[in-house]
């Protein structure tokens, strides 16, 4: 346990020797994790959204002009019968035209509309949403299938195009977050590498005289945890600010954002400490061989 408090206080120390490599490497895990926080921010808000879209396609299936209103509630029984069907909404024919009369017709061209209760233009029609949009279409298919139905509307295009755009924007932040890891390793390493240069001849006498590479190795893995701690936490509050203030700035969208504050802060902590200390350790091998 003396050796352990011993190792840490040398970890301590060598970041009060080495203040300038300290900063510089607390400033490099700063920068990382702030862009990597960018880009997680606006890829997990985008991916909320874009699911939130996937999510709300739905299948709208139309029925035959002038059943009666048991033979359409028939209707929506099968329906909701059919595999991975979680919801069904009715909406009438009088529901249809009036609501197409308030989104699409001002006040001032009603008499436009006149005739729309006899004319088979609107129908009763059931809103699907299904569990898997995989299979959506053919669950459409199905409902195409039964006995008054007139038509069924899904727009495949869409959905492929709102998937295949949140596949890409997760495969770009995913990339980005894989380049930042390797580019700060990269530099905190060789920012290491010129502390343990300077201390090359302390590091040999230690090894000479028996100590072994965990001795060694050990304050330095201290200095990395504290410099990821450091770098991470100064890298966290500044993006929540910066996250905070654009949150501000778009009210309109206030209930869009996703509250990311706690796990950007855990993936700070994680990746920081983890570059700092692989970096560490990679470093100093080649010191220890004499």
């Amino acid at each position: 346990m003396g050796t352990l408090i011993y190792l840490i206080k040398q970890g301590f120390e060598n970041v009060w020797r080495n203040k300038v490599m300290f900063v510089a490497s607390v400033l490099i895990i700063c920068t990382s994790m702030i862009t990597l926080g960018i880009f997680t921010i606006i890829g997990e808000n985008i991916k909320a959204v874009t699911n939130d879209l996937v999510t709300n396609q739905s299948i709208v299936a139309y029925v035959d002009e002038g059943l009666e209103n048991s033979k359409i509630e028939a209707i929506g029984k099968k329906i909701k019968e059919l595999p991975d069907v979680i919801d069904i909404k009715r909406e009438t024919k009088q529901e249809a035209i009036k609501n197409a009369r308030e989104q699409l017709i001002g006040e001032e061209y009603l008499d436009f509309t006149e005739g729309w209760e006899d004319s088979d233009i609107f129908t009763d029609s059931f809103e699907i949403n299904v569990k898997e949009l995989s299979r959506a279409k053919l669950i459409a298919d199905e409902i195409e299938k039964i006995d008054g139905i007139r038509k069924v509307r899904f727009d495949q295009d869409i959905f492929t195009k709102i998937n295949s755009m949140s596949n890409l924007i997760q495969s770009i932040v995913l990339i980005t977050f894989v380049l930042l890891i390797a580019v700060s390793l990269l530099v905190i390493s060789n920012t290491i590498k010129l502390v343990l240069h300077s201390r090359r001849k302390e590091i040999s006498i230690m090894k000479y005289i028996g100590a072994t590479d965990a001795f060694v190795k050990t304050p330095f893995v201290i200095e990395g945890i504290i410099v990821g701690v450091i770098g991470a936490l100064i890298s966290w509050i500044i993006t929540t600010q910066m996250y905070n203030a654009v949150q501000a700035s778009f009210t309109t969208f206030n209930g869009m954002w996703l509250d990311l504050s706690q796990r950007i802060l855990i993936t700070n902590l994680i990746i920081g400490v983890g570059i700092s200390c692989i970096a560490c350790v990679i470093s100093i091998k080649k010191y220890l061989e004499v």
